[in-house]
């Protein structure tokens, strides 16, 4: 199924190794004493505060950047409701926009409560 994939250039010799010919990027984790993830996740090592401090940056930028979805997508929405003349259409727009204020309003306070979080372990 895969072909030959060789690091070494045609030019070098054939009977000549090199440290990472040996690395298998499909060693077990017992092998390589590394766990395998695919997850994404915040870059650098996970273990003591400075991990969790990284960690907790990580997860704040990502509800920032999830929040600033929401309310462009809530922008859209009314923006879209401004245009439209349809009244039971204006109603539906108008309900989907409550629920886009209300997921809003969710990622506020998820994010407020992060960012405590963040703070917190940062002044210790």
């Amino acid at each position: 199924m895969f072909n030959d994939i060789s690091s070494s250039s045609s030019s070098e010799d054939e009977g000549e190794r090199h440290e990472d010919d040996d690395l298998n990027v499909l060693d077990s984790e017992e092998e390589t004493g590394r766990p395998h993830t695919l997850e994404p996740g915040p870059p650098g090592p996970q273990t003591g505060p400075l991990g969790k401090v990284v960690e907790l940056q990580y997860e704040v930028e990502g509800l920032r950047q999830k929040l600033q979805l929401t309310q462009e997508k809530r922008k859209r929405q009314e923006d879209l409701i401004m245009k439209v003349e349809n009244l039971a259409l204006k109603n539906r727009l108008q309900a989907v926009v409550d629920e886009i204020k209300q997921q809003e309003d969710k990622e506020k306070i998820q994010l407020a409560s992060l960012e405590a979080q963040l703070d917190t372990m940062l002044t210790k």
